[in-house]
């Protein structure tokens, strides 16, 4: 029998829950169930289910007394002697995050963080969302966030927020005084995206939906920068497509217009990604906890969220 064995079990009684449990030791739901399952072969049947969840039966009711002591003894020890306890609180947090979430959300996020905690040091990566997620897996990032996560029973995947593209154009466009363009007329006028190397981006994905309506659109360019998207758009007859935050500006200034297209859908979800395999650092651990706070806080579409933590090994 081993502490983390403890502290499984305890976690699971405490919320009478698997994925809840899953969710405040950063486990996936399979490796925590391997755990449950390693205890009932030692100690007999723990849990019983009921309409709500899990429930103790009266041995688990008896351990579950014994052993809450013993671990809150451990940590208060552990606390006061270990060096590597200190250590741990030292160790920056390394987050990574594709381009929208890494412009438009986390340095924000990232400075009110740091305002509560000073003394711990945030290193933040952007690039596209493939090579974050390679750094998440391979170790190099704590966790990330990210837009176009790929299924890994690797990684669990946590939704945080959504965000809007948007098509626009220059405030002299033929159509920036229409209240609604039809996909037809659209596919007249030239295209400028951002661009993500590497990999396929929503507005890929949008182009191919349409392209299968019959509707090609002529991407004239894609551009590395959105100030090089909007700068395109200003001085010609262009359409751009960026996330609606970059561009809000630009409208408020009557420089740009945003044009509604009937049946195409713009929302992206963002993701929080972190390993279902190895542990997450005390400080890592306290800013995902963090970041799932403002989560809850923003406006992102409960009916989007498909339930909790998703774990790619298992069901969606």
């Amino acid at each position: 029998m081993n502490l983390h064995r403890f502290r499984v079990f305890t976690c699971v009684a405490k919320h009478r829950s698997v994925s809840k449990a899953s969710r405040e030791l950063h486990l996936s739901q399979s490796a925590l169930s391997q755990h449950l399952k390693v205890l009932q072969e030692q100690f007999g049947n723990l849990f019983k289910r009921n309409g709500r969840g899990l429930e103790l039966t009266s041995r688990g009711e008896a351990l579950y007394h014994e052993v809450r002591p013993i671990l809150t003894q451990f940590d208060a020890v552990e606390s006061k002697y270990s060096i590597a306890t200190h250590a741990e609180k030292s160790k920056p947090v390394r987050v990574g995050a594709s381009h929208g979430p890494g412009t438009l959300a986390l340095p924000s996020l990232i400075s009110s963080y740091m305002r509560l905690h000073p003394s711990v040091e945030i290193d933040l990566k952007v690039r596209n969302s493939s090579d974050m997620q390679d750094c998440v897996i391979n170790g190099e990032l704590d966790l990330a966030v990210i837009t176009n996560p790929a299924p890994t029973a690797s990684l669990e995947m946590e939704p945080f927020k959504t965000f809007r593209l948007c098509l626009f154009v220059s405030a002299h466009h033929p159509l920036a005084r229409a209240r609604h363009v039809s996909a037809e007329v659209l596919a007249k006028y030239p295209l400028v995206s951002g661009r993500e190397q590497r990999v396929r981006s929503r507005t890929d994905e949008l182009l191919g939906s349409m392209r299968t309506r019959g509707i090609n659109l002529k991407v004239l360019m894609r551009c590395e920068w959105p100030d090089a998207v909007k700068a395109v758009v200003r001085e010609g007859e262009a359409v751009g497509i960026l996330y609606r935050d970059l561009i809000e500006q630009g409208v408020k200034a009557g420089r740009l217009r945003i044009i509604n297209v009937a049946g195409v859908n713009l929302s992206i979800i963002s993701y929080i990604v972190y390993s279902a395999e190895k542990p997450l650092s005390q400080n890592a651990k306290e800013f995902l906890d963090f970041v799932r706070a403002a989560r809850r806080e923003n406006s992102l579409d409960k009916t989007q969220l498909r339930g909790g933590v998703l774990s790619f090994g298992g069901q969606v």
